[in-house]
């Protein structure tokens, strides 16, 4: 990937797809359904059936909801760059 942009773009969609597995993947290990998790969010199943597919790119704070409707805590940071490296 030649294009620093493009690479950029690529790295979070990788990290975001990351955090909807491991958030779906501890959905199931605690044994909620999506109507569950729906429920507890106060939203129709097909938002999360959409988020879990990763048919959306969901706000900051419905990832915290739900982390927190699967019993989870997410922990959100920031890593700033040295001036001058590259991104």
């Amino acid at each position: 990937m030649k294009d620093p942009a493009f690479a950029a773009a690529f790295r979070d969609a990788q990290a975001r797809s990351t955090l909807v597995r491991e958030l779906l993947r501890r959905r199931l290990d605690v044994g909620l359904t999506q109507a569950d998790v729906a429920a507890r969010l106060r939203v129709k199943v097909r938002e999360v059936r959409a988020f879990e597919g990763g048919a959306t790119d969901p706000y900051l704070s419905f990832l915290y909801r739900y982390a927190r409707a699967v019993g989870s805590h997410l922990s959100v940071g920031l890593l700033i760059r040295p001036t001058g490296e590259p991104r």
